[in-house]
């Protein structure tokens, strides 16, 4: 009697041996409908095995307690008293049972996927109950196992930098308002992508090794089975734009493995990530500042966080086991990489005063303190139908004309990343009662010192004695018209005393529309 039997095996859910594993198993067993191991018994008639030959190797005699044939993880026959540990167990008795187990992982062609790994043919020799000849010839293979990503959109990480840390180095020009000018020119952010974005199962291979780590002499392996890398779609553009230069941001490779950076049209590096290509940590670090849309009033609305958008920047990672068969996974990084807007504050302290250490965002800002803008003029030196109408005493520098801009409101206001962008208007009055002159249209007052409405398309109203003029660009002006009325609270007090006039405030803001405003408080000296 001939038979020919092929047994194929799988080496992904052949058991751990411990409970270090928490399936039981050495792979990632999915399920494919193959074993770690087979049974059987050949139909002898009541006859008996009485040897097993394998190519290379003399026949070995099977006994009523069997014989085990050893194989390791190139799949070749162990010869007796070789220590190498076996990948496959071929059991036989005399009485015809068998058992084939995979116990260990094995060494399948590179890079093949779920291939198989074929082992020698061996031939098994023994009688039937009716004494006739009986032969075996056995053929195995076992299937390769490969790694499996996973991925948990509850562990993927988010990054998130801000305008605030960046400083005078960058393109802009402009001081992050919580960025301490002795500390280091950036923000930045950090996390990981290994065991948070992907999980990866090497399976019964295990990962990839590469020579080195081990003990001098010992010809240590050191694990190598991560390879992450960043990949760039659409070209780069990231329609985010730099608030320095309003260019889109455009997104290259630097040439160093793992790194990234932002530049904007003029070259200005915005922002760079750098990721480790084995381990999986990235830094995102922002060195210029971005573009906010206009204040929208809504909590965490677009003015206050821009984010990457989807299909501009991924992250992609190659997984490699022991015997070179690798998988790959990506992760759109989109709506992950957030940007935080930086807004004006107010200023405090002088030139003397020493700065924190740290920068902890209060250094520029004192709650429940607006601070004051001042211009001061006189009256005796104002013209009228060409004569001056006062004694013009040549108190310099005061004039009946005062002037201030922003070397004066850069005083009051640390405009941030974003850096100056314009003044929008004077707003006059509080509550719901305050009305808002634009710029380019001029503030009247009255002999008394109060605001008084314009004339007609904005033309100076009868009674106006001073007027106030400010520009988008920063500059205001303050220009006594006519006699001023010192006594305008009831009460003279002699000499060259001043008139209040009625406050207003300048309204301003910065490079990517974020408001503030500040106090002007004006006056003017009496003639006497």
């Amino acid at each position: 009697v001939r038979v020919n039997l092929s047994i194929t095996l799988e080496e992904e859910s052949a058991s751990s041996g411990s409970g270090d594993s928490v399936s039981g198993v050495i792979g990632n067993d999915e399920d494919e409908g193959l074993y770690s191991y087979q049974q059987g018994t050949f139909d002898l008639g009541g006859g008996s095995i009485s040897s097993i030959s394998v190519p290379g190797f003399s026949p070995v005699p099977v006994t009523a307690v069997g014989v085990t044939i050893y194989f390791n993880a190139q799949g070749e026959p162990i010869p007796q008293g070789d220590p190498t540990p076996p990948a496959v167990l071929l059991v036989i008795t005399s009485s015809g049972s068998y058992t084939l187990t995979v116990v260990g992982p094995l060494q399948h062609a590179p890079g093949g996927g779920e291939n198989f790994l074929a082992l020698p043919t061996v031939t098994i020799n023994g009688v039937t109950g009716e004494g006739g000849a009986f032969t075996a010839e056995v053929g195995m293979s076992v299937q390769d196992d490969i790694p499996v990503i996973e991925s948990s959109t509850e562990g993927i990480p988010t990054l998130m930098t801000s305008d605030r840390g960046v400083n005078e180095a960058t393109n802009t020009g402009s001081e992050g308002t919580e960025n301490n000018p002795q500390g280091p020119d950036a923000d930045t952010d950090s996390n990981t992508f290994n065991g948070t974005a992907f999980v990866v199962s090497f399976g019964a291979d295990g990962p990839k090794l590469h020579p080195g780590g081990g003990s001098e002499g010992e010809g240590g392996k050191t694990p190598d089975g991560y390879a992450f890398a960043f990949q760039i779609g659409s070209g780069g553009a990231t329609g985010l734009y730099a608030t320095g230069t309003n260019t889109e941001i455009v997104l290259s490779a630097t040439g160093t493995p793992g790194e990234v950076v932002g530049r904007d049209g003029s070259g200005n590096v915005i922002l760079t990530l750098q990721m480790d290509p084995q381990t999986g940590a990235v830094v995102m670090t922002q060195t210029g500042a971005i573009r906010h849309a206009t204040p929208d009033g809504e909590e965490g609305g677009l003015d206050e966080l821009q984010a990457l958008g989807k299909g501009v920047l991924s992250v992609v990672l190659a997984a490699t086991d022991n015997d070179d068969d690798t998988v790959m996974a990506e992760l759109d990084l989109g709506g992950r990489l957030l940007f935080g807007d930086d807004e004006p504050v107010y200023r405090y302290g002088d030139d003397e005063q020493e700065w924190p250490d740290e920068g902890d965002g209060t250094q520029y800002l004192r709650e429940g303190l607006e601070p004051s803008l001042s211009l001061d003029a006189e009256e005796e030196s104002v013209r009228v139908d060409g004569d001056k109408i006062g004694n013009d005493e040549n108190d310099l520098p005061l004039t009946s004309t005062a002037n201030g801009g922003l070397t004066q409101i850069n005083g009051a206001i640390d405009w941030g990343a974003d850096g100056f962008g314009q003044l929008t208007g004077v707003r006059v009055g509080s509550g719901e009662t305050a009305s808002v002159v634009p710029v380019g249209q001029t503030v009247w007052f009255s002999a008394d010192g109060s605001v008084m409405p314009s004339g007609p398309g904005g033309a100076r109203p009868e009674g106006a004695a001073a007027s106030l003029l400010v520009e988008a660009s920063g500059s205001y002006t303050l220009t006594v018209l006519a006699t001023m009325n010192h006594a305008a609270g009831g009460e003279v007090v002699q000499g060259e005393d001043w008139l209040n006039l009625e406050t207003v405030r300048l309204m301003g803001e910065d490079g990517d529309g974020d408001p503030i405003t500040v106090a002007l408080e004006t006056r003017v000296q009496d003639d006497v």
